[in-house]
């Protein structure tokens, strides 16, 4: 048999095919994070929660949204009487809590975190029985939860550069604390658990979305790939008649710089010379289309974040839905992961300020929350038309001061008067008393 025909047949060597694959994008805790929604150790869960968070945009957009929104409000002290005090030395704290993060950036990562794995934890500095020196968010990938006697924490152990150690469960006089060395304090926020009786860890939201995410990371890699190498396999190219090997790998050279890529999408190929055969494979575009797969995956995770699906579909919001859509995410988002955080920085730093009095919260002024300006503003409107409450009533709804003993009472149009009262002299109408009395010609 000659070179050339040593070369092309099929006993002595097969043909050519080219792989084309990708690897997957995901770790082996974010693979079984998504297949049995926890990992091996539960330590490693928020590792795994924020490995998706990183890798999906339909995990990170809303996050951003939602926590961004949330951690430029100011926060205010409510006491049970309604009063609202703008001015005190935790809020100071709260608005320094340490020389490396800023107000702002301290509760963008209590909020992120506590969005993304379904717990937070800070750090409070100094003596525990003092207000705090200084507050540090740490996170939920450096600290691990151990169980003591009744399934309940025993102590936490944080590892890593940032204030590791041990912190273990103390009884104090302000309540149930978790001190290292009694310089040193750890609050955990966290929400409802169905693993350990909820008493351990938070559950991350992203658990019941996570197989719709998996489409989405998965989707867009292979999309990706198939942009990059010029899709799957959808063209042969066959020679009727023996080639060397120098002339095939010349053609093939040829074909794959004419033709292949993504950029040469819909490109019709034109030839002359020898037979050539051209089979298509893909039929249709839909062979690469995972829009509605993509689709499925926001809908599931911002549903799991309680975030506005018309915040997610752009194209389908209206200005107004649009509006309405900002005013449903402060509503079913933003507030209620404000109220959880600053309860429980509010649970971790109150007992230090004994002038702070009893079942006073940390909270939100929504007077300052430009989406929820107008609705309170709607609202004051329609009470102030049923006038059933006071100046000083309704300005208090605001966060305003009263206006003093003028402000307690309700006030009505003037020109409102009973039905046959003279208003001008007080007494009974002439008109009304004798209807039926002939009038004079002066009358």
């Amino acid at each position: 048999m000659t070179e050339k025909k040593r070369w092309w047949s099929r006993k002595s060597q097969a043909p050519e095919i080219e792989a084309k694959s990708f690897a997957q994008p995901l770790s082996a805790e974010v693979s079984q994070f998504i297949r049995l929604g926890i990992t091996a150790s539960t330590a490693n869960a928020p590792k795994a929660a924020f490995d998706l968070y990183k890798a999906s945009t339909a995990v990170s957009v809303p996050v951003h949204y939602i926590a961004g929104a949330a951690s430029v409000v100011d926060p205010v002290i409510k006491l049970q009487d309604g009063t609202v005090l703008r001015e005190h030395p935790v809020l100071d704290l709260l608005a320094r809590p340490s020389p490396d993060f800023t107000r702002e950036l301290f509760m963008e990562t209590l909020l992120r975190n506590r969005l993304v794995t379904g717990e937070c934890y800070v750090a409070a500095l100094g003596s525990i029985t003092a207000p705090p020196a200084e507050l540090i968010p740490l996170s939920p990938m450096s600290v691990n939860p151990n169980r003591s006697t009744g399934g309940f924490t025993g102590h936490f152990q944080v590892t890593g550069d940032t204030l590791p150690g041990m912190y273990k469960r103390s009884k104090e006089p302000i309540g149930v604390r978790f001190v290292r060395d009694r310089l040193a304090e750890i609050k955990q926020i966290r929400n409802f658990s169905t693993e350990d009786g909820s008493l351990l860890r938070g559950q991350s939201p992203l658990l019941s979305a996570s197989s719709e995410i998996r489409q989405h990371v998965l989707g867009v890699h292979h999309n990706t790939r198939l942009l990059e190498q010029g899709g799957r396999l959808s063209l042969v190219v066959s020679f009727s008649e023996d080639m060397s090997g120098d002339d095939f790998r010349a053609a093939q050279s040829a074909i794959r710089k004419e033709f292949g890529g993504a950029n040469k999408a819909g490109a019709i190929a034109v030839t002359s010379g020898g037979a050539m055969d051209m089979k298509e494979m893909g039929q249709t575009n839909k062979d690469m289309d995972w829009s509605t797969l993509q689709d499925h995956a926001k809908m599931a995770t911002a549903s799991s974040l309680r975030f506005p699906l018309v915040l997610i579909f752009i194209a389908a919001s209206s200005y107004n839905n649009y509006a309405v859509a900002k005013v449903a995410m402060w509503d079913d988002a933003a507030l209620p992961l404000l109220n959880d955080v600053y309860g429980g920085l509010s649970d971790f730093l109150f007992p230090r300020y004994p002038d702070i009095p009893p079942n006073a919260r940390l909270g939100v002024d929504e007077s300052e929350v430009p989406a929820l300006v107008d609705r309170k503003l709607d609202e004051l409107v329609k009470r102030r038309a049923v006038n059933a409450e006071t100046d000083n009533e309704l300005r208090r709804l605001l966060g305003r001061e009263d206006i003093g003993p003028a402000g307690d009472s309700i006030r009505d149009n003037a020109a409102k008067v009973p039905l046959g009262e003279d208003f001008l002299s007080g007494g009974s109408s002439p008109i009304m008393d004798e209807p039926n009395k002939p009038k004079g010609k002066n009358e």
